[in-house]
């Protein structure tokens, strides 16, 4: 048979192998859904980590600050 017939015919499986946009989008939904998810609580926990640490450099900071106070009077005295 000639490769333009075999491809005019029908596609290779059947007609019922044919993928659909609606299938398709189902499946990729699927299993993209959970990950989004996970995506999701890891956005979640980052945020709560970013201000942890702001809180703890603000800390860092004010101490540093205090000590050179102290270090600064120390020496005058």
């Amino acid at each position: 048979m000639d490769e333009a017939d075999l491809m005019l015919d029908r596609p290779p499986g059947g007609w019922d192998d044919l993928v659909t946009k609606e299938w398709l989008h189902l499946e990729l939904s699927a299993r993209v859904d959970p990950i989004d998810a996970r995506l999701a609580s890891l956005d979640a926990r980052m945020a709560a980590i970013e201000a942890e640490l702001r809180a703890l450099t603000w800390k860092l900071i004010a101490a540093g600050t205090a000590l050179l106070g102290v270090l600064v009077a120390a020496i005058k005295l």
